[in-house]
């Protein structure tokens, strides 16, 4: 809700939230949350408006649980570097063992896996990236240029 919140304050836009299981057993697999955002990306690509997509999630982090505070630097620059990469589809082979191993938060990142999913060929970016002791997450921001997008 927090980049909506800043994206259309009064929240007069239509929204279509998609809800992806991140938090208890069973969660989907990479490779399933992929497939979901490519069949979003079909419907999008075949409306005529302009449609926006977003995810969130934060990267390494472990909230409450025994790694609380252990941000995994190198797991989220190589994720990131995926995102980027010409074959983006190499992260629907991630597992979720391998996103727990950065932290049981780091499953959020089968968000952003979506995304990728959806916006397939699209040349991305990664804005900034900072392991946020504070917060005790690894923040990541992206932007992605859609071909032929206005």
């Amino acid at each position: 809700m927090i980049p909506l919140h800043f994206l259309t304050p009064d929240m007069r836009l239509p929204i279509v939230p998609i809800v992806i299981n991140t938090l208890a057993p069973p969660l989907p697999t990479p490779r399933r949350c992929f497939l979901l955002g490519q069949v979003v990306g079909e419907v999008v690509r075949r409306d005529t408006r302009r449609v926006g997509l977003i995810a969130t999630g934060g990267m390494s982090h472990d909230p409450g649980e025994s790694g609380h505070g252990h941000i995994v630097e190198s797991f989220d620059r190589q994720f990131l570097e995926a995102m980027t990469a010409v074959d983006r589809g190499r992260l629907k082979n991630y597992t979720v063992a391998q996103l727990r191993a950065a932290g049981a938060g780091a499953v959020e990142l089968l968000n952003w896996i979506a995304l990728d999913g959806a916006l397939e060929g699209a040349r991305s970016e990664v804005f900034a990236y900072e392991p946020v002791v504070p917060w005790a997450t690894g923040i990541g921001a992206m932007a992605f240029n859609v071909v032929g997008a206005a």
